[in-house]
């Protein structure tokens, strides 16, 4: 039996194969749209629909990409979220606490069923909320 060569290396990849690979890992969600926005005031990352189980990663990796950037302060925009399972709220206290870590300010403008999940558990204690109508100034 011929012996082979282990090489710890990694195959060689070019720029548009690693590409594919992380966008297979992280495919848009038909359940969730997001959008990113960043100006010298801060970044806002935007979600409408599902932020649950099949949605968290594109989410965390959208939110991590602006907190990477380190705005003066991070606005999650999320009245368009329709519903959201234990993992979107882990998610949430996550992105929070690691916000904290490289000391960019969030809020949280959350639809009223995220406030009601938040308040229920009492997160809402963990991460500032917004009211709908009030302005998202930075803190």
């Amino acid at each position: 039996m011929p012996s082979r060569h282990h090489d710890d290396t990694p195959p060689a990849t070019t720029g548009s194969e690693e590409k594919r690979r992380r966008r297979a890992l992280v495919a848009p969600s038909p359940y969730l749209t997001i959008t990113t926005e960043s100006d010298a005031s801060g970044g806002v990352v935007h979600a409408r629909g599902e932020l649950d189980l099949s949605t968290v990663l594109p989410f965390r990796e959208a939110v991590f990409a602006v907190l990477g950037a380190r705005p003066p302060s991070l606005l999650l925009e999320l009245t368009g979220v329709s519903a959201i399972d234990s993992t979107g709220v882990s998610t949430l206290l996550t992105i929070v606490r690691v916000a904290d870590m490289v000391r960019v300010p969030v809020r949280v403008l959350p639809s009223g069923a995220l406030r009601s999940v938040l308040e229920v558990t009492g997160l809402n204690q963990q991460m500032p909320l917004l009211h709908v109508g009030v302005e998202a100034a930075p803190p």
